[in-house]
């Protein structure tokens, strides 16, 4: 009798436990979600964004099975600008093709992707 109701007691216990913890990670991720989105562009200064991509020849990347690839580093600069003399720029270059990726890899949720006018 006393192993059934130490059972009972543990099962309890657990579930309690469980339910704290799917309650806890609920907030987490229901807070968080919340505060992620791009914010409108907004104010009165224009800013330039220039990308590109540098390959250091004398440096391997270790992270490519490829023994001739050698490490490449994408640098992106955002600059002041006069306003209205460029063409408006994405916040994250090429979103449209990366979006459904972001999504599946579980890293950000579908409606951070586009969520903004900004984004685009």
């Amino acid at each position: 009798m006393r192993i059934w109701i130490r059972r009972a007691v543990i099962r309890r216990a657990i579930a309690i436990i469980a339910i704290v913890a799917v309650l806890t990670v609920t907030s987490t991720v229901a807070s968080t979600l919340g505060a992620l989105h791009l914010p409108e562009a907004s104010g009165t200064f224009g800013v330039g964004k220039i990308a590109t991509i540098l390959e250091d020849d004398d440096r391997p990347e270790p992270a490519s099975p490829a023994a001739d690839d050698h490490r490449r580093v994408r640098v992106v600069a955002w600059y002041p600008a006069e306003a209205g003399t460029g063409r408006p720029a994405s916040y994250v270059f090429d979103l449209d093709g990366i979006a459904d990726a972001l999504v599946a890899s579980g890293e950000i949720g579908g409606f951070a992707v586009g969520a903004s006018p900004a984004c685009r």
